[in-house]
């Protein structure tokens, strides 16, 4: 509570004092963003706790048979003879104390009946903390019909003046409360006027409530950031998962468009402008989450470019990072169009942050780099890093079936189809899993790679004998092999052409019996196999 306190405070001097010389929609001047870097995980620590009491109350509202109980311990307060979550009046604050008799409870525990109930009944005199109570209850439930009848009982409470002896908790529950539903933002705007006016201090739960209720699209974002000012401005804390709930409002507008659809120019311009000005106001603020969301938000939208640059930025101003944070990063610089030696970027890119920032990377780290070295082909690079997954060295994660894939084609397109069999025997022996889309790029890197001609047939018997479900991909990859193979080998293949083609067909029979039809892919290479090897007639 004490650096809450602190925090508040000083928040809301330097919201006063400087907000002159800030953007119009900045939280932390320059000068102050050294303090509140430092005070940054106090502030979200509390905030988080705060909305976590909130949600559950089993911290803040003693659920005894009693009255009140321990604030602190969330206990149980006094005797009552009714049981369950029983009364709640209001217990000592460092105690286990009997507390304020509580009301008796008139309905059942249907948090929707109880608030008619109350609304119907409620009068002048209404304890404030009995209807925030029920308010809570209310937004527990998170439903429209919940909202609505905390939006009946709210109203009753305005009309009646009892809001007036509102506390922020009370207040807090009734932001929660009403904010479901299509009328929500407009709601949970009635309720911060009514807030504001009172002498009750808005605190950081406040301003993470007051975010998700206002801020249904990237449409509210700038607006509700205008409204979080203000309340700034009277005591309350803007911190990183404030800023990550506006960012969520772009993410679900960039996210809710299907492939078959894409952004519209109004979509992209809202979440872009949105976007940008929540990064820019919460300049010392942000952490891993609001990062990602950021560039997740620009990259969807087609500004890949300004993704890294804002990835970059925060690498270098030392904003907190995760390995998730450095996965979506990777992601957008793998991906983004015209690039020249993206594997080599995504490659250093990886390796700076593991060193610079002591990252455990995660298999979708090391995945996205070798994704990108198989599609440059560049093995050397995928087989560094292949190697240090096996090894466990440098911070690296243990590889699985797509890691594996991905440097077998790295190998694969490089002509390399040795290095690529080695790869697969170097993971099978490490008990990595191997499924049809493994064995499928290994085909193909024997096809590719100037390997003996029974290596291919080896793969394929091998994943017969592990039970790796094959498909037409897998006979088609085969048949490509020995195609190959037949070109490369010449003289030294044993047998002759004739023997060649019956191996084919053999091929084309061993991929029915395991209930693999031809298809025109298994056709086509059938056939290339026929012309390669004089048997047209027979194709």
């Amino acid at each position: 509570a004490g650096s809450m306190s602190l925090a508040v405070g000083a928040w809301s001097r330097v919201s006063v004092d400087a907000m002159a010389s800030t953007s119009r929609l900045g939280f932390a001047p320059a000068g102050y963003r050294g303090v509140r870097r430092t005070t940054r995980l106090d502030t979200v620590s509390a905030a988080e706790s705060g909305a976590l009491k909130e949600k559950g109350r089993g911290s803040q509202r003693g659920r005894g048979s009693g009255g009140r109980g321990n604030r602190s311990s969330g206990g149980r307060a006094g005797d009552a003879s009714t049981s369950g979550r029983g009364g709640r009046g209001r217990g000592a604050r460092d105690g286990r104390g009997r507390g304020k008799p509580s009301r008796s409870k008139q309905c059942s525990v249907d948090a929707v009946a109880e608030a008619d109930a109350m609304t119907k009944s409620l009068d002048a005199n209404a304890d404030a903390r009995d209807v925030g109570s029920v308010l809570a209850d209310c937004k527990d439930v998170r439903s429209e019909r919940a909202s609505d009848a905390a939006w009946g009982l709210y109203q009753a409470a305005v009309k009646l003046g009892v809001v007036n002896r509102f506390n922020v908790r009370q207040h807090n529950f009734a932001l929660g409360a009403v904010q479901m539903g299509p009328d929500g933002s407009k709601r949970s705007t009635e309720v911060w006027t009514n807030l504001a006016k009172s002498p009750a201090a808005p605190n950081g739960v406040t301003m993470a409530l007051l975010a998700r209720g206002l801020c249904r699209t990237s449409k509210d974002v700038i607006p509700t950031l205008g409204t979080l000012r203000e309340g700034t401005s009277r005591g309350g804390v803007v911190d990183a998962y404030v800023l990550n709930v506006l960012l969520n409002a772009c993410l679900r507008d960039v996210n809710g468009v299907t492939q078959k659809t894409p952004l519209g120019d109004a979509v992209k311009s809202n979440a872009r402008e949105a976007t940008l000005a929540v990064w820019t106001a919460g300049k010392g603020m942000h952490n891993e989450r609001t990062l990602t969301s950021t560039i997740k938000v620009l990259a969807a939208i087609g500004e890949g470019d300004t993704a890294m640059k804002t990835f970059d930025e925060a690498f270098h101003d030392e904003t907190p990072m995760d390995a998730d944070c450095v996965g979506a990063a990777l992601g957008i610089l793998s991906g983004r169009a015209n690039a020249t030696g993206k594997s080599a970027d995504v490659l250093q890119l990886y390796h700076r942050a593991r060193k610079s920032r002591e990252l455990q990377m995660t298999t979708y780290c090391a995945n996205v780099a070798l994704a990108a070295c198989s599609r440059d082909g560049n093995w050397e690079g995928a087989l560094v890093l292949w190697r240090c997954m096996l090894a466990g060295t440098e911070n690296a994660p243990r590889p699985d079936k797509a890691s594996l894939a991905s440097v077998i084609l790295a190998c694969g397109r490089s002509g390399r189809g040795d290095l690529a069999r080695e790869a697969f025997e170097q993971g099978k022996a490490s008990g990595v899993e191997c499924d049809v889309v493994v064995v499928n790029v290994l085909l193909d890197a024997c096809a590719k790679g100037n390997l003996h001609p029974g290596d291919a047939l080896d793969v394929l018997m091998d994943a017969i004998e592990n039970r790796v479900p094959v498909d037409a991909c897998t006979i088609a990859s085969l048949l490509t092999a020995y195609c190959g193979e037949q070109k490369n080998a010449g003289s030294d293949r044993s047998g002759n052409s004739a023997d060649l083609v019956e191996q084919a067909f053999a091929i084309v029979e061993l991929g029915r019996f395991l209930s693999v039809d031809p298809t025109p892919a298994v056709i086509s290479a059938l056939l290339r196999v026929c012309v390669t090897a004089g048997g047209l007639q027979r194709g």
